[in-house]
């Protein structure tokens, strides 16, 4: 029996895309928001799940990955697939009314607000992609556009008026497959986790970092995130390179819990290769000047 993968709906969306290339053959199941995917996995060990967690042009998604940190008591990330994004500005086939306004998802709005901010068109924030194109397409919004896959144009009866209108043509979001188990090391793996430093002690996120530091190891990404606690008070998602088996991994994670800081395991998963050529977008081969300056002064 095939297992379900439960992802952010309807059909024709990002998430919908991410969930075949994670688990080609999952039954694919829409939920209308990311609470609802947390919660179907979370409650049933059969079950999949995908989630954005991270967008280059917008960073993190804070609905999913709170979501995951705070309301999820058993789901781990299995692994994780890097999506190029493209929208397209889709219109209803036959509206031709004046342009008034477009409606997406608001990680979709983000990461086109160049283009909107010169459009000077209204703005309307759906629960996905999909759905917005799905509301321009039944004549729920006349004179509206929908932002989203091209793909999607023609499972809504939608036409696409305008292509690439995203602000970064090279953006790409992350998508992670939750589970309630994890894969075996790979070779190549990095560990995700949450970590809640002391609020009374002082220096004890810094020791953290040490303990994994101290082991040759560089973090590749930290970030903060609202406790959902006191105000000013914050959480940190936390990733290094490695998986939790690896020696170096579970020394680092033990040396911290051992310091009494809260920390939550949210998985161990193979790096998605595409890291590699997303890292590439953009990256600059000529020294900037200031570093010329500076080996200008080495001689020979």
């Amino acid at each position: 029996m095939s297992k379900e993968i439960h992802y952010l709906g309807p059909s024709g969306t990002f998430s919908e895309q991410a969930a075949i290339a994670l688990a080609p053959h999952a039954v694919t199941v829409a939920e209308t928001n990311h609470r609802a995917v947390l919660e179907a996995v979370d409650a049933d060990t059969t079950r999949l799940g995908v989630v954005a967690i991270e967008n280059s042009r917008a960073g993190l998604v804070p609905g999913s990955l709170n979501g995951l940190i705070h309301d999820t008591a058993h789901s781990v990330i299995r692994a994780e697939h890097v999506l190029p994004v493209r929208f397209a500005l889709m219109r209803r086939a036959g509206d031709d009314s004046p342009l008034r306004g477009i409606t997406a998802h608001s990680m979709a709005l983000e990461q086109c607000s160049e283009y909107l901010a010169v459009s000077g068109l209204e703005k309307r924030a759906a629960d996905s992609n999909a759905a917005a194109c799905a509301q321009v397409g039944a004549g729920e919004l006349p004179g509206w556009a929908a932002l989203g896959p091209a793909h999607a144009a023609g499972r809504y009866g939608l036409v696409v008026a305008e292509e690439s209108v995203g602000d970064d043509p090279d953006a790409v979001t992350r998508f992670v497959l939750l589970s309630h188990t994890c894969q075996p090391p790979s070779g190549r793996d990095r560990t995700a986790l949450a970590v809640w430093p002391s609020v009374t002690e002082v220096g004890s996120f810094v020791r953290m970092i040490q303990e994994f530091n101290l082991r040759g190891m560089n973090m590749k990404s930290i970030k903060s995130i609202p406790s959902r606690g006191l105000l000013g008070t914050d959480l940190f998602f936390v990733e290094c390179p490695g998986h939790i088996y690896d020696d170096t991994v579970r020394g680092a994670i033990r040396a911290t819990l051992g310091q009494g800081v809260r920390v939550r395991f949210l998985g161990s998963f193979p790096e998605d290769e595409r890291r590699d050529a997303a890292a590439k977008l953009g990256a600059t081969v000529d020294d900037p000047p200031e570093l010329e300056a500076m080996l200008a002064r080495i001689d020979g």
